[in-house]
């Protein structure tokens, strides 16, 4: 690839809604919350495929994004995302039922899973793609938009909002996919919105049995060692960033 080029593009970011509320309400477990956040974006991550890609992990967002000159077949693409969209929901929904159901912590962090929540933003637009020594970036007032967009006035916490060049790109079947128009108003201009909420089927998928295997002893065990995993991964990052100082520097005790 060139130094930098010029593309059109679609661009998400998935979106964990009530992080902040949750991390700095759980100051006191914040490897528990952290280690929440890091398993529900981890389900996130497993489902991003062709022809999404992952631009950036942003602490509790995904920022992905489809190159729309990659592929001559856009709209089986197009598709392909609509698709996709709806499995975020779903898997993120599922992941966030069994760490409450299988949790055996009482950390404020462990019993307020429900506070928690996924939205989606999308737009579209010609996006700036150049590299910073290995490190590929995307930049340009569309990329700008979309972080933006992150603060909106939608009053939900579970939700798809698309700008209208995305909805254009995407080219969603209006009966299947129930649309609220909206305005957002940005220091980039007025920006007109289409939120959709998704059906509690995507996001509301627990049966009795499911519920009990949640709970069951084996589920919880399981449970538990994934977290467990992702709390040494998460202590061995800390540790290693602060390698440099000295302990009392770093926050550590002789």
């Amino acid at each position: 690839m060139a130094e930098s080029q010029e593309k059109k593009t679609v661009l998400l970011i998935a979106d964990i809604s009530g992080y902040t509320a949750f991390m700095v309400s759980n100051a006191q477990e914040l490897f528990h919350a952290q280690t929440i956040i890091t398993e529900l974006v981890k389900a996130v991550i497993k489902e991003v495929k062709i022809p999404l890609k992952i631009a950036k992990l942003e602490g509790d967002a995904v920022f992905f994004y489809a190159d729309k000159s990659k592929f001559v077949d856009w709209d089986k693409q197009c598709q392909k995302i609509r698709d996709k969209i709806d499995r975020f929901f779903i898997v993120f929904s599922r992941r966030l039922a069994e760490l409450k159901h299988s949790e055996t912590c009482k950390c404020g962090a462990c019993t307020n899973i429900d506070q928690l929540a996924l939205k989606i933003i999308i737009h579209a637009g010609v996006v700036l793609f150049y590299k910073i020594g290995r490190f590929a970036e995307l930049s340009g007032p569309a990329v700008i938009l979309l972080h933006r967009l992150l603060k909106n006035s939608v009053p939900a916490r579970e939700y798809v909002l698309l700008t209208e060049q995305a909805l254009a790109e995407l080219n969603y079947p209006h009966k299947d996919f129930p649309l609220t128009a909206g305005v957002e108003n940005y220091d980039l201009g007025q920006i007109k919105t289409f939120v959709h909420y998704p059906p509690k089927e995507l996001t509301v998928i627990l049966t009795p049995d499911l519920v009990a295997y949640y709970r069951s002893p084996i589920s919880k065990i399981k449970n538990k060692i994934a977290k467990m995993m992702t709390m040494l991964k998460l202590s061995f990052t800390q540790k290693r960033n602060f390698a440099h100082l000295t302990p009392i520097a770093a926050g550590f005790k002789k």
